[in-house]
């Protein structure tokens, strides 16, 4: 058995004259959470939707969990859960009877055992008896997730799974994927624009415009993207002065108050060497990008 869950090599869609995605590989190792980031349009539901077999690549090859995604689509639906970011099962139904209706679709030996052990997994007792209707949005998406993994899927796909979620529902919810990711070997591929989140994944892929940017590990991002940033102090209305230059001359410098602080980064150093030349009234040390910097920075000109 191949260690890669996800092994995809030169895929391009096309959609008449327009190229959603264009000549990605993409190779997702087993019990892993991969982050795959983008901006809306970037061709990530429609990368994911070629992985699991739901729509025919234009050109290219790849398999999902050993299958063939141009030939065993099948056998791919099989083995993996997907959740979208809009909860999208029966609001007039319980939450015991959602995961009856998602068993019986699945055909799932022993119902009731494996219903019982996927409510206690994910802590849903109390709320067995309540519709989903009824449930706040952090349990609705933990009544989604238990309904995704009940037929015990090796790849799980996450399409902005906290998005409206509050704070501690969303660290509950990444703890648990960490949680299945190491005692179940499940390997889990979520899209977020939660830079905090991205930073939970193990391994990142950053698609622009049907273009793969980046892929590889969360650790090494940085250093791979070349973004310097620098913390920049001194009065206030030198700081405001400061932000409109930016804006007005330098497009593809990123300037703004992070924690009242005010962040200045770029990929291109000499820009940045120009912008502090230009104010020495103040003062700049450099300082760790953050992810948001870095995935700006990584968007091509």
């Amino acid at each position: 058995m191949s260690n890669l869950a996800i092994d995809i090599q030169n895929i391009t869609k096309t959609f008449g004259t327009k190229t959603v995605v264009n000549n990605v590989s993409l190779q997702v190792p087993r019990g892993t959470i991969f982050g795959f980031l983008g901006s809306n349009g970037s061709g990530k539901t429609t990368t994911i939707r070629i992985i699991c077999g739901l729509l025919t690549p234009s050109s290219g090859t790849g398999t999902c969990l050993g299958h063939d995604i141009l030939t065993e689509s099948a056998s791919i639906k099989q083995k993996i859960g997907y959740m979208s970011q809009r909860f999208s099962f029966y609001t007039g139904l319980t939450v015991y009877e959602n995961l009856r209706f998602v068993a019986d679709v699945y055909q799932i030996k022993n119902k009731n055992s494996e219903i019982e052990r996927i409510i206690e997994d994910l802590n849903l007792q109390p709320y067995r008896n309540i519709k989903a209707a009824g449930l706040s949005g952090g349990w609705k998406q933990s009544l989604a997730l238990a309904c995704c993994l009940l037929h015990r899927p090796e790849l799980l796909f996450l399409d902005e799974p906290t998005a409206g979620v509050d704070p501690k529902a969303r660290k509950d919810f990444w703890d648990y994927l960490h949680k299945i990711s190491v005692r179940d070997g499940t390997t889990i591929l979520v899209t977020t624009h939660y830079m905090d989140e991205a930073e939970k994944c193990s391994a990142l892929a950053y698609i622009n415009i049907g273009n793969l940017l980046y892929s590889g590990s969360t650790s090494e991002i940085i250093g791979f993207s070349k973004v310097a940033s620098y913390l920049v102090t001194g009065s206030h209305d030198a700081l405001q002065k400061l932000i409109e230059e930016i804006a007005l001359n330098y497009p593809r410098v990123l300037a703004g108050f992070v924690n009242n602080n005010l962040r200045v980064s770029a990929c291109n150093l000499v820009q940045l060497q120009q912008i502090m030349a230009a104010t020495p009234e103040l003062s700049y040390s450099a300082t760790t990008p953050s992810f948001e910097e870095v995935f700006i920075g990584l968007m091509p000109e």
